[in-house]
């Protein structure tokens, strides 16, 4: 899938948003390095409808996209 200027600008001002916000800012540097290692955690946890996203969105043999 092509992405588009308008989708790319968004995600980038939404990006910059996140990281101004009180919410963000106000996390000490322990509790913000946590939230990337749960989200590969929640890959982990998930990985064959991940795998299955993949092949739908890219045509990828399932084999390929389950790692």
């Amino acid at each position: 899938m092509r992405r588009r200027r308008p989708d790319v600008d968004g995600a980038v001002a939404a990006a910059r948003a996140a990281l101004g916000s009180p919410a963000w800012a106000g996390l000490a540097p322990a509790e913000r390095a946590r939230i990337p290692w749960r989200v590969g955690d929640l890959i982990d946890e998930h990985a064959e409808e991940v795998g299955q996203l993949g092949t739908l969105d890219q045509g990828r043999p399932i084999g390929v996209s389950r790692w």
